[in-house]
């Protein structure tokens, strides 16, 4: 199977966070990247919800 590279624009204190998470959970970026991209193609929908955070609410 051929591969390609892709290239996104993610803010630096995120990716440092996102890097600790996947080595907490002993994967790569790239490898948990490509679960999210595999699971959308097969499901065909984004693998979990979205929703707009409720400003009005108070914690």
């Amino acid at each position: 199977m051929a591969q390609t590279t892709i290239c996104i624009r993610l803010d630096e204190n995120l990716k440092k966070e996102f890097e600790q998470f996947c080595s907490s959970t002993g994967m790569s970026m790239s490898t948990a990247i490509n679960i999210f991209i595999m699971k959308s193609v097969r499901e065909q929908r984004i693998p979990f919800d979205i929703t707009a955070k409720d400003e009005t609410k108070k914690s």
